[in-house]
């Protein structure tokens, strides 16, 4: 597809003269196109309309430029139809706000676009460039579709594995970790300050990714910044990224129950560190964790090595003198349905999440289409070992233990 391409950069920085923000361009060369390529003269413009441009070559190729969604039906050049089509922007706002405009421009595009090359040349191209501003936009519906051949060039090719403690605040003296740029050249901090100012415009212009809150079942969710003074259960939850692909974050998730409000309260952080470096993590959250609450439990998803993981952190808690009950969850139903059940939860306002996990907002405001969803896979595990406990008023029990602990003991002595 390259050689085919070989010479054809007059046909579109010549044909983008025209006065339209949207355009079509067509090119035509009857006696040019051979198998190695094309090879055209550099055009001057002929005539030019706001809807329409014309170039003109000192050899015998044509090329036209017209208006997204103009007539161009049977456009040919001495009755040879095109044989290369560049389609450039011709989405905007405005015809991806509704699927009746999305309707239209796709219809708009197969009728008029796809049938414009002479059906007795096989040797044509048609090349769509632009921005993906809907997931139902025309780009999108294109890549789906097995006679295209999509490529993306997002800005980031990899987001800061430490995303997570980036605020407005400390981005002068943010130091990001692990992120891959498209181009080295590109001031990363300037990249993340429009990260931090629009989310949606960030990962629609610069990422091909745009934020569909309609096929985003997660993001409708309520943020908190402080927890509440009595919180009765915690449980941590464990997502390993043991054995997986190295895009996958190491998951750790704290989800709290605040009974009075009836509510949960959940933070997640991802990390890419090794497993032994891990363990120290989950230490710290734990040692950390009972300043709010004497109740916790760990709860780890134990599939495979992570099984292998569960009993080295047992291990390693026992060898300090830390009996935490620490509890391995297998998963044995499909991933998207467990994860779709967290929707009703958050869109009801009874599982709030913290508002500075960065990450964990990422996987919420881009699911199911999310690049990873480590974090939601850990406060799911944690929800999974909640519902365990959902029944036990832990103050009650306590009480009743210290109340009847003797009549208990004194009718077990009698049996």
């Amino acid at each position: 597809m390259q050689d085919d391409f070989k010479g054809c950069s007059s046909f579109s920085a010549e044909a983008s003269l025209n006065d339209c923000r949207t355009h079509t361009a067509l090119a035509v060369c009857p006696h040019l196109h051979n198998k190695k390529g094309y090879s055209v003269m550099q055009c001057q413009r002929h005539k030019s309309t706001p809807a329409k441009s014309t170039c003109k070559t000192t050899q015998l190729c044509k090329i036209k430029s017209f208006g997204a969604g103009k007539k161009i039906r049977g456009t040919n050049f001495l009755s040879i139809r095109p044989d290369l089509i560049i389609c450039d922007d011709i989405e905007n706002d405005e015809n991806t706000e509704s699927k009746t405009q999305r309707d239209k421009l796709y219809k708009w595009f197969n009728k008029a676009i796809l049938k414009l090359p002479s059906r007795l040349n096989p040797h044509y191209n048609i090349v769509v460039v632009g921005t993906t501003l809907h997931y139902d936009s025309l780009l999108q519906r294109i890549s789906q579709r097995n006679d295209f051949a999509t490529f993306n060039f997002p800005l980031l090719l990899q987001m800061p594995s430490n995303l997570d403690v980036l605020t407005k605040e400390n981005l002068a003296t943010f130091k990001p970790k692990g992120y891959k740029l498209d181009d080295e050249a590109l001031n990363i901090k300037e990249i993340l300050s429009d990260y931090l100012e629009d989310k949606a415009s960030f990962y629609s212009e610069f990422q091909n990714e745009p934020l569909d809150k309609d096929n985003a079942p997660l993001s409708n969710y309520t943020t908190y910044t402080t927890l509440p003074k009595e919180l009765e259960i915690c449980v941590i939850g464990i997502d390993p990224s043991l054995g997986k692909s190295r895009s996958d974050y190491f998951a750790l998730s704290t989800l709290f129950y605040d009974r009075a409000q009836k509510k949960l309260y959940a933070s997640s952080k991802g990390y890419k560190l090794t497993p032994d470096k891990m363990i120290d993590k989950i230490l710290s959250l734990y040692i950390k964790t009972q300043s709010l609450t004497q109740n916790i439990t760990i709860a780890c998803e134990s599939v495979a090595f992570q099984e292998f993981f569960k009993d080295e952190l047992k291990k390693r808690f026992q060898n300090l003198g830390i009996f935490a009950p620490i509890i391995g969850i297998k998963n044995t139903q499909n991933k998207a349905i467990r994860l779709d059940s967290l929707a009703p939860l958050l869109s009801e306002g009874d599982l709030l999440i913290y508002e500075q996990d960065n990450l964990l907002k990422e996987e919420l405001d881009t699911y199911p289409k999310c690049p990873h969803d480590d974090l939601l896979d850990s406060i799911d595990i944690a929800k999974q070992a909640m519902n365990t406990h959902a029944a036990i008023n832990y103050k009650v029990a306590l009480h009743a233990q210290k109340e009847f602990g003797k009549h208990f003991r004194a009718l077990k002595d009698e049996l």
